[in-house]
């Protein structure tokens, strides 16, 4: 148990909340506080030391930079992690001055979350646990939440929709789903997920070593009894559609 004491601050209190509790699943002894303001987290802070601060930029009233201004101030000692959707250079530039340990970009991957958190606070998952020996399996898990994960939703079901599909599903090349709309038949779901991820992935690595651009790769499995299409719309994402009876219209 290593007793680490971390505020994580989000104006969105399912946001917090979900970080807590992944932090706290991980099994590596943190003591976790989720607030929903900087306000709040100036009080925390007064009120007991705290070896890291994770905080979104976006806030009303005080926002993630300021937070982090007062941070320097009142707990010099206590190292910040930056977590935004918002990455302009300014950003990245003014966190770098307020000694911000690291930046991170929404989506994020919950691994990428739990890498900071252990560098920050220079702790190292012993060698003898693995992923598959964690009480919960965070590789290549994204976070999407909030207003972007709703718009998200209704952009998969409209989709579904207009193409006929019983199912739209949005994932990336580790076969991890973001989101998806319909009814999966009777394929098992998270292995179908995988194996056309790794295909896209298989893709994306030749466009790289052939130093395509903008490369487009289109997967058309033909049943019975399923019709399954992928398409990448991104280096690491794709869309796949079952049971559609034309691509024209992801296209």
């Amino acid at each position: 148990m290593t007793g680490h004491r971390i505020l994580l601050v989000d104006d969105e209190p399912k946001v917090a909340f979900f970080f807590q509790q992944h932090l706290e699943l991980v099994d590596e002894g943190y003591v976790t506080k989720a607030v929903n303001s900087g306000e709040a987290a100036l009080r925390e802070l007064k009120a007991q030391s705290y070896d890291l601060l994770i905080t979104d930029l976006r806030m009303p009233k005080m926002d993630g930079l300021e937070l982090l201004r007062r941070v320097r101030e009142l707990s010099p000692q206590t190292r910040t992690i930056l977590v935004t959707a918002y990455g302009a250079n300014s950003v990245w530039e003014e966190a770098e001055k307020l000694d911000t340990f690291r930046a991170l970009t929404k989506p994020l991957k919950i691994h990428d979350l739990l890498t900071a958190v252990r560098d920050a606070l220079q702790y190292q998952q012993p060698e003898s646990k693995t992923d598959s020996e964690s009480p919960l399996s965070t590789k290549e898990l994204v976070v999407m939440t909030g207003d972007h994960f709703e718009l998200l939703a209704r952009r998969i079901e409209g989709l579904r929709v207009d193409v006929g599909a019983r199912t739209t599903v949005l994932a990336d090349t580790s076969g991890n789903t973001l989101a998806y709309a319909g009814a999966w038949d009777d394929l098992e779901f998270s292995s179908t997920m995988a194996l056309l991820g790794s295909t896209m992935a298989a893709s994306g690595e030749l466009a790289h070593q052939l130093q395509y651009k903008q490369p487009i790769h289109l997967s058309y499995y033909e049943g019975p009894p399923y019709d399954l299409y992928a398409a990448n719309i991104s280096n690491n994402l794709f869309i796949t559609i079952q049971n559609c009876n034309i691509m024209s219209g992801l296209l």
